[in-house]
């Protein structure tokens, strides 16, 4: 039979016992959430232009939407 070889953070994990989720303290700030169902808004990220010129050129055409 093998040994097998655990790090020190494995051995920790096993040995921590059964899980307990951590209580809030009274007045703590509660987790950041967004929602944007109910805000309207849209979360977009800002994107680094690109270095080859023209390369957003087309983003000054209109868009046609969806042909029905």
């Amino acid at each position: 039979m093998t040994d097998v070889k655990l790090s020190q953070k494995s051995r920790t994990a096993l040995s921590r016992g059964k899980f307990e989720p951590r209580v809030k303290l009274q007045g703590e700030a509660p987790a950041p959430t967004f929602n944007h169902i109910t805000d309207g808004q849209t979360y977009k990220t800002d994107w680094a232009a690109p270095t080859r010129p023209g390369a957003t050129d087309h983003l000054s055409v209109p868009s046609r939407g969806e042909s029905t």
